[in-house]
């Protein structure tokens, strides 16, 4: 690593946007030799420092360790917007096991990877209402927890299969509608055909497979 050595000048007097006096480059040659200049620098907006050397250190205050930041090799310009907060924060990195003490929201949805997701105090899930019809496709990339008012007799479909997807549908109905589902779907016990008039029920589907004769299903309806 090489350090920058420039020669000491004297004299003072009005820095310029051109002209720059020997105690503003005194003071530029030991902030750039890790001298104590005991001075805020203000580097204007209009202003871009491109570092060239492929990393960027950052000693901790005993100058005694650092930190390495390395770029990736990219093959395009990107931006790296920091976020907008409202106090002292601290950043997140993936190998340390760190604490987040705000809700924290993952549009992309998240994979675990096989691991476990331990002390959870409480799951709370969105919940999607179903519109009935004659034909009713359960899309099992919805949201897990959906209700159904049944106003008609209908036969059920499925969409989006995949191993280890869940759907529970609690269903209301009026008056007594008839129900069909695929011929893969296996119930433990009864398999409903129709639903009882002013009773709600609960239908639990987990699919095993990825397809419908993987569909294990679970019916209970009010007593």
């Amino acid at each position: 690593m090489f350090k920058t050595v420039w020669a000491t000048i004297t004299g003072a007097g009005t820095t310029t946007a051109t002209k720059f006096h020997g105690d503003v480059m005194n003071k530029i040659n030991n902030m750039l030799n890790g001298t104590d200049v005991s001075d805020t620098v203000n580097i204007h907006s209009n202003v871009v420092w491109t570092f060239n050397n492929g990393s960027f250190k950052l000693n901790n205050p005993a100058d005694t360790f650092s930190y390495t930041i390395t770029p990736a090799a990219i093959a395009a310009d990107r931006t790296l917007n920091m976020p907008l907060t409202t106090g002292t924060d601290t950043l997140a990195t993936l190998g340390l096991a760190q604490t987040f003490s705000a809700l924290t929201s993952f549009s992309a949805g998240s994979d675990m990877v096989g691991s476990n997701i331990d002390n959870i105090q409480k799951t709370i899930y969105d919940i999607t209402a179903i519109t009935s019809s004659t034909t009713i496709s359960v899309d099992f990339a919805t949201d897990d927890l959906n209700t159904l008012a049944l106003a008609h007799d209908t036969t059920f479909s499925s969409a989006n299969l995949g191993t280890g997807k869940t759907m529970e549908i609690h269903i209301t109905s009026a008056a007594a509608q008839t129900m069909a589902f695929p011929a893969g779907w296996t119930f433990y016990g009864t398999k409903p055909t129709t639903t009882t008039a002013g009773k709600d029920s609960v239908l639990q589907l987990t699919d095993t497979t990825g397809a419908d004769a993987g569909v294990k299903c679970v019916f209970v309806e009010e007593v």
